[in-house]
């Protein structure tokens, strides 16, 4: 998945890392925002040539494919504050309107 850019200095600021540094990636850990409270590892990478909008990568898929999000669904990514069990960021869906 793809990012807008604007959210990335959000992301690097509460990781303390930049993507324009190696190894130009960021690994973190969110929280489901709900009772299952699953936690999930993402890696975010952007591409050191070419067009360098940051993406999702990391166990992505596999949250994509469990909640069966498509094309138009909405996910969104909270700050955790305070961290739940260290965990810096909650996520959620919203399903598109039929």
């Amino acid at each position: 998945m793809s990012m807008p850019i604007r959210y990335l200095s959000q992301l690097e600021e509460k990781q303390s890392i930049n993507l324009n540094n190696p190894p130009h990636k960021i690994e973190f850990q969110v929280v489901e925002d709900d009772q299952s409270a699953r936690e999930w590892r993402f890696v975010c990478t952007r591409r050191t040539i070419g067009y360098k909008k940051p993406a999702i990568a990391g166990q992505w898929l596999q949250f994509v494919k469990f909640h069966h999000i498509q094309i138009n669904d909405t996910v969104i990514f909270l700050h955790n504050s305070p961290s739940h069990h260290g965990v810096p960021f909650r996520i959620r869906f919203e399903r598109q309107a039929p």
